[in-house]
């Protein structure tokens, strides 16, 4: 007698399109930088917040920031992401699939690791910081680029934003204060004289 594979087919083309049908459920990210105002000089920090609306099991993530080539640079060793510093979070993942780096107009981070060693990211606010050291007199613009993997390798979550590093130098009194303090110094030593 023969027997027919019709009738199985269709309950596992069904269940084939159902398993197509359900992709992750993409999560809600917000995110903004600090626009931090330095002098010449001084070590800039930025503070990225970022705001999740669902807890993923975090496979990777990828982060850029770019500036103007020269007039911005940063120290890795000043990233502290989620709380951890650098080399404590990318310890979470796999090395061969970690590059981070940073010179005079990017900073780089990306992270990957393989199932089911996801890192727990909960919902709600955290945070990624940073320094940015030799800092040229200005208004700097930096773009940042932030994409999240669950441990589906879906990307679940990004984001595009940007923010300003804004650049002074220590003020010089104005002349003609200087002048009047030079002039009340001198009548006093007058004064003192006199009396």
């Amino acid at each position: 007698m023969k027997t027919s594979t019709r009738p199985l087919l269709a309950p596992l083309a069904f269940a084939a399109a159902l398993c197509l049908g359900f992709t992750a459920q993409a999560a809600t990210l917000t995110a903004s930088a600090t626009s931090p105002s330095v002098l010449l000089g001084d070590t800039a920090t930025v503070t990225l917040t970022l705001d999740l609306s669902d807890a993923i099991g975090l496979l990777g993530m990828t982060l850029t920031a770019e500036w103007e080539t020269g007039a911005l640079s940063t120290d890795t060793a000043t990233v502290q992401v989620f709380g951890s510093s650098l080399s404590s979070f990318t310890a979470l993942f796999m090395p061969d699939f970690t590059v981070v780096g940073g010179d005079d107009h990017h900073l780089g981070i990306s992270v990957l690791t393989l199932p089911p060693a996801p890192v727990n990211l909960p919902a709600g606010l955290s945070t990624i910081t940073f320094g940015i050291t030799g800092l040229t007199q200005g208004s700097h613009a930096v773009q940042y680029t932030l994409s999240l993997t669950d441990d589906g390798f879906n990307d679940v979550a990004a984001a595009d934003f940007s923010s300003s590093v804004n650049v002074g130098v220590v003020p010089e009194p104005s002349p003609g204060l200087m002048l009047a303090a030079g002039l009340a110094v001198l009548g006093l030593l007058a004064r003192r004289k006199l009396s």
